[in-house]
Order: structure tokens, then C-alpha cells, then sequence
């Protein structure tokens, strides 16, 4: 047993030190007899400045930076006494010239370390007196002014403080009458009352329990108290934390709040080093429509997360990224704060990837669902299976001689790519049993609406260069072979005098197949000023000729809805439709530009100039389809990007028609827009964006800190952390701002006198006002009508930095989800459920 005690003794020591050695001193061995059936293992001692031994008395005397170390415990202070004969070490500091202590006893045994005032310890009972001491035990500061450690490790202490905060003299603390210390387990207590800046509260708890586990064990978890929401007053998440050994840790969750709604879930972790990690969290809402409606809504939810690593399988791989919601509504959600919210689409996928070492083969199989609470529909892939055989040579000669060889035939290769796919949609009231419209009826249903067929393509191609490498003319010859084993069939029906359209169930198999060739060539021009600025222009001209013959199943019949003669396709309804009827000749033209500039640079002391980036693109492409019987040229379309700043990206782009439009039907007509209005061309779309994010050096290389750290963590809490960025802010990146603006302008087809502009702008960021205030916000603002400029989306978040607590003010100003709340809390994760929470929910507002 370690018993502690205070034994103050103290000795002057100047804060001028000399030291009377010339050499580091060996640890010396005891030079005083010991029972050494009584000691395990032998004392070792040293002392910087003097170490006196009194034989009769079987006592020493170690003073300055003095050193005990007896098996697995350590003891360092300034000033000691080894009692040999009772086996006992007293330890305690000095004082310097200016009163200060020096030295204080530092005691280390395992994970067990502590600092005190003076130490007594037996170091054959076990037993020590300790006062004043403070120890850290994981994220709790302990300070003790009496304690008693035993021989088991545990340290029983009579008035003390246990906090979070580092400080010596915390911001806050747990007062302690008396408490056991159970070293890797636990600190309990009797009566505990909070003190803040060392003034007592009237907030206290009869007994106090402070987990102290390094190694997860079962426990309850401390539910969420919501003051106010939409739902009423709440606790939220209370439940069972269960670890299922190193690899596995599962807990239980159940929400409440007092207008009705309610949930349950379950979370389960799970980590193989170096192999996979990964998350489940099953749900279960019930959510109560305001009074005096009686209606419920139930909602069930399923999110996982699976990761393989590299180094588990380099030719298997297995992933899996699900987001499941059964009403389809981001909107409904237990959690006040639902990260969600603005999401329109869930899209889960489970994949499956297989390479084969040494060949040009993989394949892969997926299953994939789409949920779009918009069009209210679901789109299940169950499963799509793909093959795929890289390029490969055509062997006309060895692979010695193809290596060195610039003939052209030694440089034709193939490409195969084989998909089977198996879809369809349904409306999401098929998963819904609370929909008005549900009837587990419709579930049989479901095998009738999957859509399902087979496409394999292969491509061969080469390279063949013209006059010495100047041109480069690139020959293609593509396939592609589509079956489905669904296909229409439509007719006039004279009795009903209307178009019928069957959908039967076949085999059905079409095809096509395309030759394509481009030459392209790459030109330089350069344009040096007098003061050694020099801009470079490269120009990448390209002209290809694209030929398809007609080789569908198109039919011209009367079928059209009032009797008329349509053109239509069997597959036009299939998973894999027909690319267009009649054949296809077009020719295409592009010319791709981009210019750099060469500028002088007092940084750069080697060459003098660094190189800047004018335009990374500039292009302009178009075709002339030789096939068509009028409106044979396409839009012309060009298309800009530039980065002129580090911090800025430019993207802009427009499309000019050469024809004009019946001003009647809105319709595109074979007459040149310069005949019809004296204009060039008529432009039909454009887009402009800008995108503008800028932080401090610092900021970045913290945030790239952050991401390579815990991107692909598994911890539960580091989990938290990443889902809710909002609730721990991190001061250290002083700002950060991101702004992006984008412009549409489009013609509708209907009315081309017309047009429509879209102007949207979004920004977010954050900045510390000093080094304990930080604001930050988030919105999108709509320009598109000048009359009505909307704000939507917008959050206000301020933060105070507390040292070890924080506060944090989040204000949702306008629309539907408006509400604000404020916070203060303890920052320590162990604690993080120690808060105040003031909410006011949407229809506060």
C-alpha cells in the first residue's frame, strides 16, 4: 500500500546554479547493506549537486536534481531522503533567492504520474503520504491537498478539485470533500459543488462519478437536454454504450420530446487495421404532427459506411456508402441540428471491384439507389455488373520490336467494355407504410417496373504521324451492341381512335457502329516585349470527320397521337436506347487555345522571371452535319477558364446559332439569323462563374493538417467532430472566405424574343474578431430578378473562446427552418454534454 504524506521541509537554494561535478555522475549503487530477501529489486540513486551517506543511521542524503528509481517507480525532486533501514523516501522542493519553488517531487509508476509538494513513500509496504499534489488522469486535472495512496494504486484524497481546465488555478472546478482515485477506471466522490474562478455555485450533486477508462468499457451514455424545438422539450440520445472487444463498438440511442416525437437508433464502429473501418447507424423516427392533427409519420433510416484499405487487397476491393431514408424527406429529422437539410438527393452505392494482375482485365458489380425527394421517385440499380479490358496491342510483330517501332500498325489497339444493368424507378410511397397512398399490394409490382439489358462496346484506334511528327492523324473504329429484353410496340387503335403503346417482354438486340479520324496539330507563337516580358501562345487546331450508317430499328408509321405518320424506335423506352434515326456524317472543327506570360521576378534569383498563366483554355468548336436536309451547321460554342489569382477561377462560356426562328412558334428555321435581322448570330446560351476562396498560409496548412489526421478516422468522437464542424471551432485557422458567383442566360425554345438569366451567389466563411472571438456565416443570394434579390439560406455564428469552455451563438435569420440558439459548454470531449442550451425553434419566429 502507498500512503502519502506532507513533510514539509525545505532548504534555500540560490537561482544562481553551479555545478559542483565536471562529469555526469554513473547511478550509484546502495553502498549500505540491505535485507535483500525484503527488496525485489535493488535502490538506484543519484544527485547533481551533493549526496551524503550516513552509515550508522543507514540514511542519505541526495540534494539538486536528485533521482530515485526502485523497479517500475520513479521519484525526481530537488531535495530526498533514503532511509535504508525503514525503506522509506521522503521528497519535497527548495526554495530559490526569490522564494520560488524549485524542484517540486515528481513521482511516475506505469500511466500513473503526479507532481507534489512532498512525498513519503514506503517502498516495502507500498504505502505513501502525499500533500498538495496534481495529477492528470485522461482529460480530468486533479488537485488533492491530503491523499493516501494504497497498494493497489488507488489514492484516497480529502479535499480536493477535479476539472478539465490545465490552469493550476482553473476557470472552473468540481469541489471534492473527499474522493477515491481508481487509477484507469474511475474517480468517485462524495457530495461535489461547482466553483467558477474559485467562487462557489449553487449548483451541486450529491455524490459525483468521473470515468477515467483509457480502454473503452460498457456504460450509459448522458442524454442531450433541448430546452425548446419544434418538437417541444426534448433529451435527446440517451442510451448503452457496449465495446464488443478491440475491433468493435456498438451504442443505443433513444430520443424524446414532449409534443409526441420520438426515436430510437443504433450506431455500431467497427476498425481492422490496416484491412477496413467503417460505421452502421440503423434509425427509427416517429414523428407527431402538431395538435390538433392525430396523424403520424414513421421513418426508417439506414446509413453506412464501409472503407477497405490498400494494403488489405490490392485486386479486391470492397466499399460501401449508403444514405437511406424511407419517407424520402431530408427534412424530417430528430436532430435539431440536421446536416441534411438542404439536400434534395441521397445516393447510397455498395461496389465491388476485382482487378486480375498481370492482364488488362477488371470488372466490377454495384448496387446503387437514388432517392429524390423533389420528383418524390426512387431509382434502384440491382445490380449493375461491368467488365472492362484495358487497351492492349494488336501482335502483328513482337513486343521487343513494338516497342522501338514508329509504324502505325504497331500502335493499334482495343478497348472492350461489356455493362449489365438491372433498374427502375418507383415512387418513394412504396417504402412508406404512413403514406395516405401505401398498399403492401404495390410491393409485387416492383419486379415489373426493373429495366434491364446488356451493352458491350469496343473501340480500335491508333496514331499515324504526318510530315515527320507535325500531324497527327487519329483513326477510330467504334461498336456498339445493346440488348434488351424490353421493347414497345405502338399502333393506332380505330375503335378507340388513339395511339396504343404495349410494353412486352423480349429479347431485342441493336446496334451501330461509327468510324471517326482527327488530325491535330499544335502550333507556338511568341510575343517578347523590350523589357524581357515574353507571352506564349499555343494553338492546338483539330478537324475530325464522324461517319455513322443507319443501322437501327427505326419505323415510319401512322401511330402519332392524332393518326399522323411518326418516325419511333421498339427501345425507345428500353434501359439502352438507340442513338437516332437515319444515318450520321458530321464534320467538327476545334480550335484550343491558351496563353502564359513570362514576367520578370525579383524572388526568382536564378533565371530572374516567373511564369504567369493568361488563359488555361480558350476554345471554340463546332460541326457540320453533311447528312442533314437543313439546319446543318451546330451552335458555335466557345469556352474560357482562367486562374489569375491563386485564390481566384474564372469559368465562362456562350453558344451562337447562324440560323433565325419563326417568330410564330418559336421554332429554329433554315434561314441565316443575318438575312432575318441583320445580325451574325443569335446567342442561345451563356455562362459565367467565379470563385473566389482565400485564407492565410496558415489556414491552409492546417486545414490539410486536419483532413490527413482524421479523414478516415473511425473514433466515434473524432466522428462527431467531422459531422458537426459547426460545434467545434477551431481557432487556430485565423479566417477563411469563400465566395462563388455564377451566371446563366439561356433562350427558351418557345418564344426566342425571350430569355432567361439566372444569377445566384454563395458565400461562406469565418474570422477570428481577436484571439477569443471568432464569426462565422453561410448564404446564396438570388440576382436573377433585379426587383427581387432573395437572401436564402443564411447563418450567423458567433464563438468565444472560454479556455476550457466555450460559447457559441448559431442564428438561422430566415426561412423555414429560422430558429437560433445559444450555447455554453465545457470543451473537454468527456464533458462535452456539460452545456447550457437556450433554442428557439422555426415557429418561434
Amino acid at each position: 500500500m502507498l500512503i502519502i504524506t506532507i513533510v514539509n521541509v525545505g532548504y534555500s537554494q540560490d537561482t544562481v546554479e553551479v555545478d559542483t561535478t565536471s562529469y555526469i555522475r554513473p547511478v550509484l549503487k546502495d553502498s549500505v547493506k540491505i535485507d535483500e530477501e525484503s527488496l525485489e529489486t535493488p535502490i538506484k540513486y543519484d544527485a547533481r549537486d551533493s549526496i551524503i551517506t550516513d552509515l550508522q543511521k543507514e540514511i542519505v542524503y541526495l540534494y539538486g536534481e536528485a533521482v530515485v528509481v526502485y523497479g517500475d517507480i520513479k521519484l525526481t525532486a530537488d531535495m530526498m531522503i533514503v532511509d535504508m533501514n525503514k525503506k522509506e523516501v521522503q521528497a519535497t522542493y527548495s526554495l530559490d533567492s526569490l522564494g520560488q519553488p524549485v524542484g517540486k517531487p515528481h513521482f511516475t509508476q506505469g500511466s500513473e504520474e503526479f507532481i507534489a509538494d512532498s512525498i513519503r513513500y514506503n517502498i516495502e509496504t507500498k504505502k505513501g503520504y502525499i500533500r498538495e499534489v496534481r495529477s492528470q488522469y485522461d482529460e480530468f486535472y486533479v488537485q488533492m491537498n491530503q491523499s493516501k495512496r494504497h497498494p493497489n494504486g488507488e489514492i484516497h484524497l480529502k479535499d480536493g478539485k477535479i476539472s478539465t481546465c490545465e490552469l493550476e488555478d482553473p476557470h472552473y472546478h468540481f469541489h471534492l470533500t473527499n474522493a477515491v482515485i481508481v487509477p484507469e477506471k474511475r474517480i468517485v466522490s462524495g457530495p461535489v459543488n461547482i466553483w467558477v474562478n474559485d467562487v462557489p455555485t449553487p449548483v451541486g450533486l450529491p455524490f459525483g462519478f468521473f470515468p477515467i477508462v483509457q480502454r473503452k468499457k460498457h456504460g450509459i451514455l448522458i442524454p442531450e437536454i433541448v430546452p425548446t424545438s419544434q418538437y417541444g422539450f426534448g433529451l435527446k440520445d440517451f442510451g448503452y454504450y457496449i465495446p464488443l472487444g478491440e475491433k468493435v463498438e456498438t451504442s443505443f440511442y433513444g430520443t424524446i420530446y414532449t409534443k409526441g416525437t420520438w426515436g430510437v437508433r443504433n450506431q455500431t464502429n467497427y476498425l481492422s487495421r490496416y484491412k477496413f473501418s467503417g460505421s452502421v447507424d440503423l434509425r427509427f423516427d416517429q414523428f407527431k404532427e402538431p395538435w390538433p392533427s392525430t396523424n403520424k409519420i414513421n421513418k426508417f433510416s439506414i446509413y453506412w459506411r464501409h472503407q477497405q484499405k490498400p494494403t488489405a487487397n490490392p485486386y479486391w476491393r470492397f466499399n460501401a456508402d449508403v444514405k437511406f431514408q424511407s419517407d424520402n424527406n431530408t427534412k424530417n429529422s430528430t436532430d435539431i441540428n440536421n446536416p441534411l437539410y438542404f439536400n434534395n438527393t441521397l445516393y447510397s452505392s455498395i461496389t465491388v471491384n476485382r482487378l486480375f494482375p498481370g492482364t488488362p482485365f477488371s470488372m466490377s458489380m454495384k448496387a446503387g439507389l437514388n432517392q429524390n425527394s423533389q420528383t418524390g421517385n426512387f431509382i434502384l440499380d440491382i445490380p449493375t455488373y461491368n467488365f472492362t479490358m484495358n487497351r492492349v496491342f494488336i501482335p502483328f510483330r513482337s513486343k521487343a520490336k513494338r516497342a522501338i517501332s514508329s509504324k502505325w500498325y504497331d500502335k493499334i489497339g482495343v478497348t472492350y467494355n461489356l455493362t449489365f444493368q438491372n433498374q427502375a424507378t418507383v415512387n418513394d410511397s412504396l417504402f412508406n407504410p404512413s403514406n395516405e397512398n401505401y398498399s403492401s399490394d404495390y410491393l409485387k409490382f416492383i419486379p415489373d417496373r426493373f429495366l434491364n439489358g446488356i451493352r458491350h462496346t469496343a473501340n480500335i484506334n491508333t496514331t499515324v504521324k504526318l510530315f515527320k511528327g507535325a500531324l497527327n492523324f487519329n483513326p477510330t473504329i467504334a461498336y456498339n451492341g445493346r440488348i434488351n429484353f424490353q421493347y414497345i410496340n405502338k399502333y393506332w387503335d380505330n375503335d378507340l381512335q388513339e395511339q396504343v403503346i404495349d410494353t412486352l417482354k423480349g429479347f431485342g438486340y441493336s446496334h451501330d457502329i461509327s468510324f471517326n479520324g482527327a488530325l491535330t496539330t499544335s502550333l507556338y507563337g511568341y510575343y517578347k516585349a523590350k523589357n524581357g516580358t515574353t507571352l506564349r501562345h499555343e494553338l492546338n487546331p483539330s478537324i475530325s470527320f464522324t461517319y455513322r450508317p443507319d443501322m437501327g430499328n427505326f419505323r415510319t408509321e401512322y401511330v402519332g397521337t392524332s393518326g399522323e405518320l411518326q418516325t419511333w424506335s421498339p427501345y425507345e423506352r428500353s434501359l439502352y436506347r438507340e442513338p437516332g434515326a437515319g444515318q450520321y456524317g458530321a464534320v467538327s472543327y476545334a480550335f484550343r487555345n491558351n496563353f502564359q506570360m513570362k514576367v520578370r521576378s525579383k524572388k526568382d534569383t536564378i533565371t530572374g522571371f516567373k511564369k504567369i498563366k493568361i488563359l488555361d483554355r480558350a476554345n471554340i468548336t463546332g460541326s457540320y452535319n453533311i447528312f442533314l436536309d437543313s439546319l446543318n451547321f451546330s451552335d458555335i460554342k466557345f469556352d474560357f477558364a482562367s486562374t489569375p489569382l491563386p485564390f481566384l477561377n474564372l469559368i465562362a462560356g456562350f453558344s451562337l446559332s447562324p440560323y433565325g426562328y419563326d417568330k410564330t412558334t418559336g421554332r429554329v428555321v433554315n434561314e441565316w439569323v443575318l438575312k432575318q435581322n441583320n445580325k451574325l448570330a443569335l446567342m442561345t446560351r451563356a455562362n459565367a462563374s467565379a470563385v473566389f476562396t482565400i485564407t492565410s498560409k496558415k489556414s491552409r496548412e492546417k486545414m490539410k493538417d486536419i483532413d490527413r489526421k482524421y479523414g478516415t478516422s473511425w473514433d466515434s468522437d473524432i466522428n462527431y467532430v467531422m459531422s458537426h464542424p459547426g460545434e467545434y471551432i477551431d481557432f487556430a485557422i485565423p479566417w477563411k472566405i469563400n465566395i462563388s458567383y455564377n451566371f446563366n442566360f439561356t433562350r427558351p425554345s418557345t418564344n426566342l424574343d425571350t430569355f432567361n438569366i439566372i444569377q445566384t451567389m454563395r458565400f461562406t466563411g469565418d474570422f477570428n474578431i481577436t484571439k477569443k472571438w471568432k464569426i462565422g456565416f453561410t448564404g446564396n443570394v438570388n440576382f436573377s430578378d433585379p426587383k427581387d434579390i432573395t437572401l436564402t439560406n443564411l447563418t450567423l455564428d458567433l464563438y468565444r473562446d472560454l479556455h476550457c469552455w466555450e460559447l457559441s451563438f448559431h442564428w438561422i435569420p430566415i426561412g423555414g427552418n429560422s430558429a437560433f440558439y445559444v450555447k455554453i459548454n465545457i470543451k473537454a470531449t468527456t464533458l462535452k454534454d456539460l452545456k447550457y442550451e437556450l433554442r428557439k425553434p422555426p415557429e418561434f419566429f
